[in-house]
């Protein structure tokens, strides 16, 4: 699976700081298996929709689950303002 593979320490540094700065608050409010699941599943996804418009080439990183934080954390802002 290409998110627990990173292309060099760059990398693999920004993922675990976008991971812990937003990834700590979601945790928190939503609990520890439903992050596992949030995580995992933008992670996959993310790597599959990839490969389906880009098929020729090569992905590594977890970026697609980093974005699928912002896209839970963005989502949750907007439905839950008050």
């Amino acid at each position: 699976m290409p998110i627990f593979l990173h292309g060099h320490l760059e990398h693999l540094i920004g993922n675990l700081a976008g991971q812990l700065y937003m990834g700590a608050g979601i945790e928190y409010g939503i609990g520890f298996w439903s992050f596992v699941f949030l995580y995992m599943i933008t992670g996959i996804g993310g790597n599959l929709l990839s490969a389906c418009l880009n098929p020729a080439s090569y992905s590594v990183g977890a970026s697609t689950a980093v974005f699928g934080l912002v896209g839970f954390l963005a989502s949750y802002t907007v439905t839950n303002w008050q």
